[in-house]
């Protein structure tokens, strides 16, 4: 089962995971990503983050790099399971966010963040396609985009709508008779 990231969400003040099942008239459905599969209603007053919206800072140009990359990069580094826990001795866990992230901003990516992500790849590791199955994809889709005929643009009804109105700059219904423009060389008098 390959992840949309933007259906995952992270709820503030409860761990774990959570898939986005549908809207709910005061919130969100959402689906636990453990074993039980639970489905709770969120308040809409509770904040949601999808993972699709998250970043870890970086001292790059960019500043940012987004989560669905680093996670790409763990599976690269250590399959679909990390050995770490959120309980890991926090040397191990600078270690694992150097490896991944080697160039992430230390000033603004807590420890706390890097508990976090190594949850979450747990949770979401086993489910996440390969480098190979998540290229392939993309490249169909783009190949596609490239070999696709542009879509004929579609014509107007009537032919009174291309048309302008009047001839004039401004059409005023014949409310106003035009004026007739002023043939004289003569430069007005200012008095």
């Amino acid at each position: 089962m390959a992840l949309n990231l933007r259906e995952i969400v992270a709820i503030s003040g409860r761990s774990g995971l959570y898939r986005v099942v549908s809207p709910a008239r005061n919130g969100i459905l959402v689906e636990s990503l453990d074993e039980s599969k639970a489905r709770t209603l969120v308040p809409a007053q509770q904040q949601v983050s999808s993972l699709a919206d998250i970043s870890i800072y970086t001292t790059t140009e960019e500043g940012t790099v987004a989560l669905a990359d680093v996670l790409q990069a763990i599976r690269r580094a250590h399959g679909p399971q990390v050995d770490l826990s959120a309980k890991a001795d926090p040397q191990a866990l600078v270690t694992f966010i150097r490896q991944v992230v080697p160039d992430y901003d230390v000033d603004r990516v807590y420890l706390s963040d890097v508990k976090k992500l190594v949850t979450w790849y747990n949770i979401l590791g086993p489910h996440l396609p390969a480098e190979e199955e998540a290229a392939a994809p993309a490249a169909e889709a783009s190949s596609k985009e490239e070999t696709a005929p542009a879509a004929p643009k579609k014509k107007s009804k009537s032919k009174a709508a291309d048309t302008p109105a009047s001839t004039d700059e401004m059409s005023t219904c014949g409310a106003v008779p035009p004026q007739e423009p002023d043939s004289s060389d003569e430069k007005p008098v200012v008095a």
